[in-house]
């Protein structure tokens, strides 16, 4: 993974340049962690503020109501059998549980945990629903370009493709695709 571009005061003024109107610091602990870990700090930092109604994020599918499904299926109580099978076949943990929400509910919610924005939101969605929180889940649909992809469309691009640009010394290629702040 790729260091930030800026530091956290840097990115914290240009996201209030950008009409943030609250920013707050992700522990490391929780930043550095898996997707799981992350929505979990995440969260709870939203939550324990007492002042956030919504968490907003990107997700490739950009429909509550199908990734509602997909939380929903991670939180059957016959997941963890569906998928011990599959995991001793050698499969890995995330295939597994893949294959195993395609049987328990269809091939289009298990699709959903296949896509790094989806999964980030499900997990989002997840710990919510385990918090019992107030804060409630809004999701925008990424558009034209996936998360990893090197290419930038219509003015949108990912943020790796952008710190690429930056890297390789394009800077008003990359200033382009970026906000003014």
């Amino acid at each position: 993974a790729d260091c930030a571009i800026a530091d956290k005061w840097t990115r914290a003024r240009m996201a209030m340049l950008g009409g943030a109107d609250l920013v707050l610091e992700l522990p490391t602990v929780y930043a550095a962690s898996s997707a799981e870990k992350f929505a979990r700090g995440a969260v709870e930092l939203l939550h324990a503020s007492g002042i956030v109604s919504h968490i907003s994020f990107g997700s490739e599918c950009g429909d509550i109501s199908l990734l509602n499904g997909a939380v929903d299926a991670l939180e059957n109580p016959r997941l963890s059998e569906a998928i011990k099978p599959h995991l001793a076949k050698g499969l890995t943990f995330a295939k597994a549980r893949t294959l195993a929400v395609a049987e328990l509910t269809s091939p289009e919610i298990a699709a959903l945990l296949e896509e790094p924005n989806n999964t980030l939101g499900i997990e989002y969605m997840l710990q919510l629903r385990q918090l019992n929180s107030h804060v409630k889940p809004l999701t925008i649909p990424r558009k034209s370009v996936s998360h990893h992809e090197n290419t930038a469309v219509e003015g949108f691009a990912s943020a790796s493709h952008i710190r690429s640009l930056l890297l390789d010394k394009e800077q008003e290629s990359a200033l382009s695709l970026v906000p003014e702040a």
